[in-house]
Parts: C-alpha cells; structure tokens; sequence
C-alpha cells in the first residue's frame, strides 16, 4: 500500500500530466469546459442546452513537429481484405481522442442489395494538411479494391447520448459512388444523418431520419431531404468540396439541420427517441444509393474540428443550468463563452502563456473528489523555489518525452488500449453493424436512388 506522502506524490504528478500545458499537449484536450459554465447553448437555437461539451481541434496540431512530416498512408490493396490494418498514428489511441471515439472495426458480406463487401481499416483514418502551411486535418478514406470497398469510421464508445448538438468543419472530395455520414445511431429505425453523397451534384446534402421506407417496403418520403449547400456568408451554392460547417440539432420531437451557420431543415418525423452513440463514416457498398465506385477510385473525408454537445440518460439541464454558456464562436475562441458576456480569449494565469500564433489557449476543467483535493492541495500550494524548479524541470523532461514517445507519427502494430467497457461496446458494434451494413443497404435498395424520392428544400419546413 503507497505511503500518504507517495500517494500525494502521485496525484500531483497525475494532475500536472493531465493539465497538459503549453503546445506540444494542448492540441489533443478538447476545449471542453470553462469552469463558470453549467451548461451551453449551441448556435443557432437559444431553447437548447446541454450539460456536456466536447471540442476536438486538429488544426493546431500544425505547430507539432510530427506534422512537418505528414503523408497519407498507402491505399489498402486487396491482399489486405481483414480490416486488420495497425494504426496509422499514436494520436488515436491515447488520449481523449483514443478515449471518446475508437476506430470501426467490422465487415460486411455481398448481398443482392449490398454487391461490394466492405471492410473498416484503421489504416483509412489519418492525420493530413495539404501544404506545409496548411492547417493538419483528420481524414476518413473510401477506396474501391477489386473485390472489396475498403472503408472507414469513428464510433463514439458512449452509446447513452439522449439529444445532441453535432457539428462539423469538413469537405468530402473523390469518386463517384461513396458515401460520407455524420449521424447518431441506436437502429436502422433510430437513426439521423447528415449524408454526402460523391454521386450528387457537389451542391446536394442529403438530411435523414429514419426509417426511410415502411413495413411494406414503401419509400416514406418525409424521411429524407435534399438540401443545398450554402456558401459561408452568401447566398450562392456553395460545394461539399470546399470546407463548410454541418450541424445536426437532435431535440425533443425535433431534428434540425444548418450548414455554415443557416438553418436548412427542421424535421419532425423520425426524430430518435432510444439512446445513441455518434458516428462519422466514410463508405460504399456499390448499392443502387450510394453507386458503385469504380475499380481504383478513392474518396475522404477530411475534417478541420468537431463540436460536440450532449446530454445522456442521466444528465439532462433541468435546475443545473445556472449559468449558460454559448460556443457559437468555438472554432476560433476555444474556450465557451457565458451568455451576455464578451467574446475574447479569457485568461487562465499560467495556461494563458501557452498560447500558439493565432490559437488560443485550451483549458480542461478537471474534477477531483474532496479526499483526493485534500491530498493533493498542501502539496500542491508551497511548491516554490526549488520544489517548482525540480516539477518545471520535470515538465520539460515529460515535454521532450512525450514528443519521442506519443506524437511521432510511427506507425504502431497493435490496436489502441481501452478499457474493458470500451471493448464491451466495440463487440457489441461488431454484432450490430455486420447486421446494420445489411438491413441499411437493404432499406437504401429498397428506397433506389432518392433523387427521385427524397423532398427537396432550401429553406426550414
């Protein structure tokens, strides 16, 4: 058993690690909380809130040496139709990343609705930028195999989501004949989707709840709605292959879709009402919904940030909500802001000199129980003179190992480690995606192309 004295050693130690302070940590804490909020408001609509807040930021990870040296991964070949391909960075599988989301791990078989078997590699999902000045981005790629459509996707390991504010910077780019999801999923029957299809004309999203046909096989035709992409601050159509914000709203008796901050689309039918993870995904089953990719072509998701906000079945606002905070400037200040307040960065003493160029400090709020505080805080308070310059010096030290060890861009043999609840829900994907890839491509054959079906709209019903 640790001595008292070990013991506070060790909290504080965990403390400092997991403040992650100044660059070489900052990009990978999502700009989560500011300590005077209790709940936060999204864009767009004032009567929504939710208890949980959750930012992941890829652009600044541009200023970390590992990004100076970026490079797709090869394309899956059709030796490698497992799907057992090792991660292509580090950066996925530790930290909160590794943590909130995991990489899709099951396949699909051939069927008559479903004529290209699809396989989920993690050598799809990689760290980009398109020029040495760019900002890095997270890519989810598509390639069609002569056999196979090698495929990829982000799971959320939470499957508790009750109602959620999703939204995403992002552009789809590549061949004919995939398709790019962003959705909360518990069934093919509790199911909302923001759906991009390289078949569709680059102006066309596709705005979805489901079920989309009936018991009898009947196309529902408020199930799906075409929409056009605006452009961000004009009324011209803009294209999925420029960089634009897709947001879905999932409300009580409501689904509501924005793209660059317009709202689009409110939807009644359909609205999910069973508990959900959130995923993003990038595939093709060479259905009659999405086409069939021809033989060598290749498609991606690329995405610059997601913005997460969610309640769950046992955190809804209610009388917690006593201070509300908006994140309708999030990309570019990090850090919610309280309702009514300014819009500049705020100052958090030590962590405000961390800042980077243009990106603004990023600040975790972190929760210990009062036994643990009570620990850590009389060790933690006289830590002056030499006792600050041994924990700095061991920063430093922590900073220059860190890079070696975690932010390279090797590629490891092995699956990120997660705990057993994570590895609990990832089986439970595997049975209900294999069927979920059936019955989905099912119900799309069934649908046939929705160009033909879906109800078109600019504007909200």
């Amino acid at each position: 058993m640790p001595s008292p004295m070990s013991r506070r050693l060790l909290l504080l130690l965990h403390l400092i690690v997991n403040l992650r302070l100044c660059h070489a940590v900052l990009p990978l804490d999502p700009n989560s909380q500011n300590p005077e909020c209790s709940c936060y408001r999204p864009p767009g609509n004032d009567a929504a809130l939710y208890l949980n807040h959750q930012f992941f930021d890829f652009r600044p990870l541009a200023n970390e040496t590992f990004a100076s040296n970026l490079t797709p991964p090869a394309l899956i070949d059709d030796t490698q139709n497992d799907g057992f391909e090792p991660l292509t960075s580090s950066f996925f599988g530790r930290g909160l990343l590794g943590d909130f989301f995991h990489p899709a791990s099951w396949n699909t078989t051939a069927s008559a609705a479903s004529p290209v078997r699809m396989v989920n590699s993690q050598q799809n999902i990689y760290l980009a930028r398109d020029t040495s000045d760019s900002p890095v981005h997270l890519t989810l790629r598509t390639n069609r195999l002569s056999s196979f459509q090698s495929t990829a996707g982000l799971e959320t390991d939470e499957q508790d989501y009750i109602h959620a504010s999703i939204r995403v910077r992002a552009r789809v780019t590549g061949t004919p004949g995939a398709c790019a999801g962003i959705f909360t999923y518990h069934s093919d029957d509790q199911e909302s989707d923001i759906e991009i299809l390289t078949s569709d004309p680059e102006s066309t999203m596709r705005a979805t709840n489901q079920p989309g046909v009936d018991a009898q096989g009947v196309v529902i035709p408020e199930a799906s709605t075409l929409l056009t992409i605006s452009a961000p601050g004009s009324e011209a159509n803009g294209s999925w292959t420029d960089w634009n914000e897709y947001q879905l709203d999932w409300l009580p008796g409501q689904s509501e879709w924005y793209v660059n901050g317009v709202s689009k689309l409110n939807k009644t039918y359909g609205v999910p009402t069973e508990a959900s993870n959130i995923q993003l995904r990038m595939w093709g089953d060479g259905g009659t919904w999405t086409g069939e990719m021809s033989d060598g072509g290749v498609a991606t998701l690329d995405i610059e940030w997601i913005d997460l906000l969610f309640n769950t079945s046992d955190s809804a606002p209610g009388e917690a909500c006593t201070k509300v905070c908006n994140v309708d400037n999030i990309a570019n200040n990090p850090v919610p802001q309280v309702a009514g307040a300014s819009s500049g960065a705020m100052g958090f003493g030590l962590l405000s000199t961390c800042a980077l160029g243009s990106w603004y400090p990023k600040v975790t709020e972190i929760t210990v129980t009062s036994d643990d505080a009570s620990q850590i805080w009389p060790i933690a308070l006289p830590l002056t003179g030499s006792g600050a310059v041994i924990v700095f010096s061991w920063l430093i030290l922590h900073k220059f190992v860190w890079s070696l060890t975690c932010c390279s861009s090797t590629i490891y043999s092995r699956r990120p480690s997660r705990s057993t609840y994570s590895r609990l829900n990832e089986a439970k994907n595997v049975r209900k995606h294999s069927v979920r890839g059936m019955s989905h491509a099912s119900r799309r054959a069934v649908r046939g192309n929705l160009a033909d079906h879906s109800v078109e709209s600019g504007e909200p019903e």
